[in-house]
């Protein structure tokens, strides 16, 4: 397993060793399954790669809109943000503190839930977005 680290615009070679070396996840991985989601690295970005969606996608429960839940699944969360499509591709996230309420909605064709207080979320980080 391996990762990369997005503090800066990335050139199209370093988005090409990204490709090749980003973790590998599914559509239905949650980040706590990752092995990466240690609650104490907050500000910390992970980079994934997304293969395209299965053809028998099933809905899956997201809660949040633009901050997610410290236990989402990565893929239909980062689909319904908007840095990924059905056909999948490298997703950055980051993991902040919690917030006292997320808010669900439709974005993407993928419906969000609410739910009261996390303790940590996360959030996608927009191709070439620094901190």
């Amino acid at each position: 397993r391996s990762i990369a680290f997005i503090d800066k615009k990335v050139s199209k070679e370093d988005q090409a060793i990204m490709e090749k070396h980003a973790q590998r996840i599914q559509w239905d991985t949650r980040f706590t399954r990752t092995g990466l989601a240690y609650r104490d690295l907050i500000g910390q970005r992970f980079t994934f790669r997304v293969p395209a969606a299965p053809a028998n996608l099933r809905p899956r429960l997201v809660y949040g809109t633009d901050q997610y839940d410290f236990s989402s699944m990565i893929a239909p969360a980062a689909k319904h943000a908007g840095v990924i499509t059905e056909k999948g591709g490298l997703v950055t996230l980051e993991i902040n503190e919690g917030v006292t309420k997320l808010v669900g909605s439709i974005r993407n064709d993928v419906e969000t839930s609410s739910k009261g207080r996390c303790d940590r979320s996360i959030t996608f980080v927009k191709s070439g977005e620094t901190k």
